[in-house]
Parts: C-alpha cells; sequence; structure tokens
C-alpha cells in the first residue's frame, strides 16, 4: 500500500502515463527528464526508510491495494493449515523466475492492475513449507524495496492469502510482520466524503496515482503467524487503514475500486490514459524508478514527511 497524506490527489498525470500495453513501467519512468538512478535500492534498514514508513501525516506511503469490505466468510480455518520445517536447502540463492536478487535481497516484480491476479480472490495457504517462507522472505524484500507500508502476494502475482508489512503504530502491534490466511473484521466508514489531504492512499500496483477514500477508523485481524501460531490484532487510524487496504488485495479488489464521485472517474480516466487494465504490466523495485518519486528524495525529505 501507498499511502499520500499531504500532497493529495491532483490531475497531473502519472509519470507512467506514456505506456503502452506490454510495456514496463521502468520504459516509461527512465525516459523522463530526470536523471536515472543506479539500480540498487537503498538499504531497507536505513533510518530513513524506517522514517518513510513511520506512517505519519506527509508524502505517499507505499503500501499494496486496499478497499474496505464488510466481513467475508474464512475460506480455511486457521487448523486447517499444516506447517512444515525448513529443508536443509531451504532459503536457496537463486530467487524466483522473474525476480532480481540485489545484495542478497530477492526483488519481485510488481504487477499492475488489469493482471488477472489482481481481481480475483486468493486461495488459503494449506501448507506453511519451504515455499511458503521463501515467498513471504521475497516479499518483504520486495516492500522495503519499494518503500512500501505492505504487499500482498498477488501483487507479486501470487494468489495466495498472504500479505507483509512495515508500519508503526500506537496499538502494540509489531511494526512489521506479516499473516497468512487472514480474516478481518472493519468498522463502516463515517459518512461522508473522504478529506483530500488526510485520506488519500496509493497502490504499488496502480504506480504513482493516488486518490482520497475514506475508510473504517477499527479493525480487528485474526490469522496466522509464520510460525503456524494465531494472532489476533486489534488496530485503528492509519493501521487500521492499512489493513484494510491489503485484506481487500486478498478478495480481488484494489483501493480504486472503493473510490465515488469524481475520484471515481479520475482513476478510470488515469488507468486507461496509462495503458493499464490490460494483462502482462509490471514494474521491479530497486531497479525502475520509484512511481511516487521517492528516488528524488534525500533522507532529510523523508524525514520531514
Amino acid at each position: 500500500m501507498h499511502t499520500t497524506i499531504d500532497r493529495g490527489a491532483t490531475d497531473a498525470p502519472s509519470p507512467l502515463a506514456a505506456a503502452s500495453p506490454g510495456s514496463t513501467v521502468a520504459s516509461r519512468l527512465l525516459s523522463g527528464a530526470r536523471d536515472a538512478q543506479p539500480d540498487l535500492p537503498q538499504p531497507p534498514v536505513a533510518a530513513a526508510v524506517d522514517d518513510l514508513r513511520a506512517g505519519q501525516h506527509g508524502d505517499p506511503r507505499v503500501m499494496g491495494d486496499l478497499r474496505w469490505m464488510a466481513a467475508c466468510p474464512p475460506t480455511a480455518s486457521h487448523s486447517d493449515t499444516k506447517v512444515e520445517g525448513p529443508s536443509d536447502d531451504a532459503w536457496w540463492s537463486g530467487g524466483r523466475p522473474g525476480s532480481v536478487r540485489i545484495s542478497g535481497m530477492a526483488i519481485r516484480p510488481v504487477v499492475i492492475t488489469g493482471e488477472p491476479v489482481l481481481h480475483q480472490r486468493a486461495q488459503p495457504v494449506e501448507v506453511i513449507d519451504d515455499d511458503i517462507r521463501e515467498l513471504v522472505a521475497d516479499m518483504f524484500d520486495t516492500m522495503d524495496a519499494a518503500r512500501g507500508v505492505g504487499l500482498a502476494a498477488p501483487q507479486v502475482g501470487v494468489g495466495l492469502r498472504i500479505f507483509t508489512w512495515q508500519l508503526t503504530n500506537d496499538d502494540g502491534i509489531p511494526p512489521r510482520g506479516v499473516v497468512i490466511n487472514p480474516y478481518l473484521t472493519s468498522a463502516k466508514p463515517v459518512v461522508g466524503d473522504p478529506d483530500p489531504h488526510d485520506e488519500v492512499e496509493g497502490c504499488l500496483s496502480v504506480p504513482g496515482d493516488s486518490y482520497p477514500l475514506r475508510r473504517g477508523e477499527q479493525a480487528t485481524l485474526t490469522g496466522l503467524a509464520l510460525d503456524g501460531s494465531d494472532l489476533r490484532f486489534e488496530a485503528t487510524g492509519w493501521f487500521a487503514r492499512m489493513l484494510q487496504h491489503e485484506y481487500d488485495h486478498l478478495n480481488g479488489f484494489l483501493y480504486v475500486d472503493r473510490l465515488t464521485g469524481k475520484w471515481s472517474r479520475k482513476a478510470r480516466k488515469a488507468v486507461k490514459a496509462s495503458g493499464w487494465g490490460v494483462p502482462g504490466l509490471s514494474w521491479m523495485p530497486g531497479k525502475d524508478r520509484d512511481p511516487f518519486g521517492h528516488d528524488d528524495e534525500t533522507p532529510e525529505d523523508e524525514r520531514s514527511d
């Protein structure tokens, strides 16, 4: 998920808008007037990146996609999920096909709206094994390279019910984590129009754009940790928003599907103008330019958000 708070949504086209179907974000971003950036991403543990993910009002925060949903029946009980220990060759260093390994990281391409996996319900994880542990490790690496605060498995082309997060909060929830086979309930949004500055979201799978969206202020998350143990969190504010955003991903919705009125119309026009809405489009965090403009920020800029 990517949240844009202070800058709000504008009519200006995304830096990706010149793309044609089948092209990658890289070709659109690297052809811009700004100087090309090195392929290597900023270290994910850097203090500046931690500040970027602090969830405070400021510049965009990359998450995944979101959408508020009424409680949806779980597709599998937590007791149905098996846990297998790691094998001797676990955490192999080759990376998945299509991924890029940078400085020990396995970064996967982020698919863009129009890819079928983003628009269908993800399947529950049946066994937590080496493949799942590797997927989660890759998701963390991808989220870090994209400077994200959340990432759902469908965003890296995998239709499983998993999402990761990196976001500080006031609810006592670990600021970095993963949930498998989650079940989320959330409060209904307050009636009224969203604030165009303080309730703006963005999404790695709709890269470069951001729009206001009202969501519920509280959410309750249950699911499984990576070791198979049960987890339960009560979240408020921006953490609750992030959970709703990522949970929507697992049910085949992007945050732009939740927009109403003029914001919905603007989003549809932007997607069409960018040549999205068709299969086969993706961008590579840490290699392609950051569609939300973080490549041009200094650590001081990020800390001031």
